[in-house]
């Protein structure tokens, strides 16, 4: 996804890459952490919840679940459950039933690349549980905005 254009009005055009990713088939974009910022603000213009976690230094996988599931404010025993914590990010778009669909933007540790077992898992449970709650509208859409990972994805396609 690259850096996003506005139509002279002001208002986000529905054509920018963050549009066609909320509307598409795509569950899970990965972007450079400059980037993430207008595509969560460009998201909210088109109606979308966005709903914002980060993993500071957490690199081991139950204290990236438990600082997410605390961030999010996921109920039960989200923080200490694989399968609770799935189960609540799929309730995540029914907590605002006006927008168009929610949108996670995580961040995780900026050290913190593919080779991370936590970061791949994660990622993997995100990408899953985002396409299980369907498609644009009402349903819930990632963005992990990483400038490491999005690095590594860019050298993974060009070699």
């Amino acid at each position: 996804m690259s850096s996003l254009a506005a139509q002279p009005s002001g208002t986000p055009s529905p054509d920018t890459p963050v549009a066609r990713f909320l509307t598409g088939a795509e569950p899970l974009a990965v972007v450079p952490a400059d980037e993430a910022e207008l595509d969560a603000a460009t998201a909210r213009t088109l109606g979308w919840a966005v709903l914002l976690g980060g993993s500071a230094e957490e690199v081991e996988a139950r204290a990236v679940q438990r600082t997410l599931a605390d961030q999010l404010d996921l109920p039960g025993n989200a923080a200490t459950s694989w399968d609770a914590f799935a189960d609540a990010l799929r309730d995540l778009p029914d907590r605002d039933e006006d927008s168009a669909g929610t949108l996670l933007v995580w961040t995780p540790a900026a050290a913190a690349g593919l080779e991370s077992d936590a970061v791949a898992d994660l990622i993997e449970l995100l990408a899953e549980v985002a396409a299980e709650t369907g498609r644009g509208s009402r349903g819930l859409k990632v963005m992990v905005a990483s400038d490491l990972i999005a690095g590594q994805l860019a050298d993974e396609e060009s070699a």
